[in-house]
């Protein structure tokens, strides 16, 4: 399955770390935007490579601590183009009460751990795609 994983930019190193254990469990990872240095380029350039990894995966990956009040503004905007889409989106976060009403979208379900994207993609993901295959 492909990934996107989406957070604010200060928690790249924790996605990149998510990102291996998602390789290592057979899915493949479309966020380029965890490859990058300090600075991701151009702003036009950068936008647009992320839209076209979010629309190249299968499930959005956000990871989200708490009400992520500072930084954060362009993980809200992949979320809202996964749930445009018609992608699963699956929400992380131990201390979440839903932070909007796009938090309770049809496709959007919110675990608590990375620990438990295991039991999560072997169960609903797949579920979702079978239905979307038949």
């Amino acid at each position: 399955m492909k990934v996107y994983i989406a957070t604010k930019w200060e928690n790249k190193p924790a996605a990149r770390e998510v990102r291996k254990q998602l390789i290592e469990m057979g899915h493949k990872v479309t966020s380029q935007w965890l490859d990058t240095g300090e600075y991701d380029g151009p702003a036009e350039i950068a936008a647009q490579r992320d839209i076209n990894d979010v629309l190249d995966a299968d499930v959005l990956l956000l990871l989200q601590d708490g009400y992520n009040i500072e930084g954060g503004c362009g993980m809200w905007v992949e979320m809202g183009i996964a749930i445009a889409e018609g992608m699963p989106v699956v929400v992380i976060s131990n201390t979440l009460t839903k932070r909007s009403v796009f938090h309770s979208a049809w496709n959007v379900d919110i675990i608590k751990t990375v620990g438990d994207l295991r039991a999560y993609f072997n169960t609903e993901v797949s579920m979702v795609s079978d239905e979307v295959t038949q």
